[in-house]
């Protein structure tokens, strides 16, 4: 299974020359949940998350109503503020790198 990052894909549909129908059914299905992975856990209050960008872990403390948005208190105090959850790893989990992956897909 691979995972996909929705927001890439919502760029490059906008910036394509692709026909809005085209677009508009993408955005809903993803909207809809259609393409969620099935397998991936939750992130949750009281995780321990791995941030990619900051090179930094730390605690979540607050998940937005709309799930979209986490406010971490990270282990290393230089960052503050809320980050896009879908940028959070659970610490621990690896994702596969894009060089491993069959194809370049």
């Amino acid at each position: 299974m691979k995972l996909i990052d929705a927001d890439k894909l919502l760029y490059d549909l906008a910036n394509e020359d692709v026909p809005t129908h085209i677009h508009s059914w993408v955005l809903d299905a993803i909207k809809q949940g259609k393409y969620d992975p099935e397998d991936v856990s939750k992130i949750k209050v009281g995780d321990r998350v791995w941030s990619e960008d900051h090179k930094c872990a730390g605690k979540v403390v607050i998940i937005s109503i709309d799930g979209r948005f986490a406010y971490v208190d990270w282990d290393r105090l230089l960052y503050t503020g809320s980050i896009r959850v879908s940028r959070l790893k659970l610490e621990g989990r690896e994702s596969i790198p894009k060089e491993d992956t069959k194809d370049g897909i």
